[in-house]
């Protein structure tokens, strides 16, 4: 039988067992096919003083990432023409000028469009217009700060003057350019006014790249337990549940870790952000094989369960086997770095289940509700995220070291 070159393994359709195992690879293969293609939305937000190449480099954004550029040079331009600024520019001006920019970011925004904000951008208080809009509408926000010798700038800004003859004319460049320098001395751009990501470039090398670490998750149990190791490690993070790319993620492993993989790989190739991917399965001892949940603590029974459908079922099947059991949960981690390398492990998350329910549920960590710590004598679920994440000290310190030791060799 021919081989499929692009696969290289043959369909042996006769045999059910490897059929099954050969269609999975084939699902895996297309959905890795598809998720490189997969870019997020993205506001780019360019930073620089006067004659830094902003608009040179906004070109080039947009060859490689497509969507429209927004320049705050071409409004001035497109307002001095209908006659509503004067050709020598005053700063009078720039709440018009940058009202009908934001305008346009938001019209852009509602169409899922790539955006590139082609102005100054500074100070800091420039930019909160377009972060604001950008969180609104769930994009990227990647700043991209350049950084130019003044001797350069100068030389750029006399050379467009004397080219471009509707470039708007600046009366003293010395002076403006030490004036935007001063507003970047006190308003450089960080990860904590909204960025996702922040590259700067000096004479158009790139000398520093940083990233919020996404914790590839909406389920907010998930997200509290990453995002407070991540926290403690001095990083900033975000989650799907604000910046979500909304690309289908099969996971089709076989394993937690062939999972969290998948996952991780998926969301890093779409936003090129640094990623925590969880993927967990419950083994609980008193329950037969055929029986043990694995992976499919959310799909047991074939379907999605919602959380009191969790519960319900769970706690009929610790009825069953006596109300209560010893258990662990397999907890796999996947993490790709800021070098965009991946790193996974496994680790094992010992727990002691009962039938009856606490009457508490953490939303999308239904089986705390049936987890009884016997040391602080209370459901999981009525825990303190402290208390939790003390009740399980040894997996979290575990899970927090592994995080620390990938983001520290960075």
């Amino acid at each position: 039988m021919a081989k499929p070159s692009f696969l290289n393994f043959e369909i042996i359709i006769f045999n059910r067992h490897c059929f099954e195992k050969y269609v999975k690879k084939i699902i895996l293969y297309l959905t890795h096919i598809s998720d490189k293609i997969c870019v997020m939305k993205t506001i780019f937000i360019l930073m620089g003083v006067i004659g830094a190449g902003k608009s040179t480099y906004a070109k080039k954004l947009q060859a490689q990432y497509g969507g429209e550029i927004l320049s705050s040079d071409e409004i001035r331009k497109e307002l001095v023409t209908k006659g509503k600024v004067p050709e020598k520019y005053d700063s009078k001006y720039n709440p018009m000028v940058f009202g009908l920019l934001h305008r346009r970011a938001r019209s852009l925004a509602k169409k899922g469009e790539n955006i590139i904000i082609d102005s100054t951008n500074i100070p800091a208080s420039s930019r909160k217009p377009i972060i604001k809009i950008g969180n609104e509408f769930g994009y990227k926000l990647q700043g991209e700060l350049l950084l130019l010798d003044d001797e350069e700038c100068l030389r750029r800004i006399a050379q467009r003057e004397k080219t471009d003859k509707n470039s708007h004319i600046i009366a003293n460049p010395l002076e403006a350019l030490e004036i935007y320098k001063q507003r970047l001395s006190v308003g450089m751009p960080t990860l904590k006014e909204g960025f996702h990501q922040i590259n700067t470039y000096n004479n158009g090398n790139l000398i520093k790249s940083e990233s919020r670490v996404l914790i590839a998750s909406t389920n907010q149990g998930k997200v509290e337990i990453y995002a407070n190791i991540i926290k403690n490690l001095g990083l900033e993070y975000c989650s799907l549940i604000e910046l979500n790319p909304h690309i289908d993620v099969q996971e089709t492993g076989e394993t937690e870790i062939e999972n969290a993989m998948i996952k991780a790989k998926a969301y890093h190739e779409a936003t090129m952000l640094p990623v925590v991917a969880n993927d967990s399965g419950l083994i609980i001892e008193k329950f037969s094989k055929e029986n043990q949940p694995g992976v499919f603590v959310r799909r047991y029974g074939g379907h999605e369960l919602s959380d009191e459908e969790t519960i319900k079922i769970f706690s009929q099947k610790l009825e069953d086997v006596g109300g209560s059991s010893e258990g662990y949960f397999n907890v796999a981690l996947a993490v790709c770095d800021y070098n965009g390398v991946f790193h996974s492990k496994l680790f094992k998350s010992y727990r002691y289940l009962v039938a009856k329910p606490s009457p508490v549920i953490v939303k999308g960590l239904p089986l705390r509700s049936l987890d009884f710590n016997k040391e602080y004598g209370k459901y999981m679920s009525e825990m303190s995220v402290e208390e939790a994440n003390r009740s399980e000290g040894k997996t979290i310190d575990e899970q927090s070291d592994f995080i620390k030791s990938i983001f520290k060799e960075c």
